[in-house]
């Protein structure tokens, strides 16, 4: 656990008494996430950058929608809870 959003994350989760596999999930997820964003800061992301990480999972890594919703809920809990950012949902399917 590299970056601080990810501390945070892991914290939340534990708060809310998630499951193991759950927080694993999501913390694997998390940081798949922030790989994709590359040098950009979190801060400076948004609805348009969850897009295009979903497309990346659908066409280029070939995942099952089913696992893409599931990775996307835990950006979005990242977002939304972690940064206390509010997402505009209807911008990202799920």
């Amino acid at each position: 656990m590299q970056h601080p959003i990810l501390s945070k994350v892991l914290s939340d989760i534990e708060l809310r008494n998630y499951s193991a596999s759950t927080r694993d999930l999501y913390l694997r997820t998390c940081d798949r996430y922030l790989a994709f964003l590359g040098d950009r800061p979190l801060e400076a992301t948004g609805e348009s950058d969850v897009r295009a990480f979903s497309r990346h999972l659908r066409r280029e890594c070939g995942l099952a929608p089913r696992t893409v919703n599931a990775y996307l809920a835990a950006v979005l809990f990242m977002y939304e809870v972690g940064l206390d950012r509010q997402m505009n949902r209807r911008q990202i399917p799920l």
